[in-house]
């Protein structure tokens, strides 16, 4: 399978996600229209991006698309239109925490990406620094269909507005963790 094509998954992944959550979400609030809840502008992604947690996107990578429904709100930041690369997610719900949100985010991904029998595996756990304090960085591998590997990471710290879960995602010939440092460091 090409690079491009496991890029495509991945993305179609994500946004398959989106697409469930999003759902869910009009479910909740009574109907209220979509474009009101999910929204693909750059610009309306960056401001709910930026109501989670202060951060700087890598270079090549800009906030694509957001959801902000009730007490809920995710941004997705991903690679230039035609590039390949990693899916970084912010997630915050008020009354979760992150061991809720983490396990979600895996069940819903595992099942837009269709991992088969094989579930995502931890191969790691590290410490690294959010906003100056120590959070655990937990990495885990898979396949999805196709057979193309996958590695995705997570890790909670506080937002701006309480519990935040960020998850890293992308095939494993391209995962580059300068690029997801960098991020980590990134956010203030």
């Amino acid at each position: 399978m090409s690079r491009n094509a496991k890029i495509a998954l991945v993305v179609v992944g994500c946004l398959s996600l989106m697409c469930v959550l999003l759902c869910a979400a009009a479910l909740l609030v009574g109907g209220r229209a979509a474009g009101q809840v999910f929204s693909t502008d750059p610009e309306q992604a960056r401001e709910v991006g930026r109501q989670i947690a202060d951060y700087t996107a890598p270079p090549g990578y800009a906030e694509r698309m957001s959801m902000n429904v009730l007490a809920s709100k995710w941004v997705m930041i991903g690679p230039a239109a035609g590039h390949s690369g990693l899916i970084f997610m912010l997630m915050q719900a008020s009354g979760m925490r992150r061991e809720q949100m983490e396990a979600q985010m895996r069940q819903s991904l595992q099942a837009q990406l269709g991992t088969g029998g094989d579930p995502q595996t931890l191969v790691e756990t590290r410490n690294v620094l959010i906003k100056g304090k120590p959070v655990a960085l937990s990495i885990y591998e898979g396949s999805a269909r196709g057979g193309n590997r996958l590695r995705q990471a997570f890790a909670g710290f506080d937002g701006k507005s309480g519990a935040t879960l960020l998850m890293v995602t992308g095939v494993m010939d391209e995962w580059d963790d300068a690029v997801v440092e960098q991020f980590i460091a990134s956010i203030k």
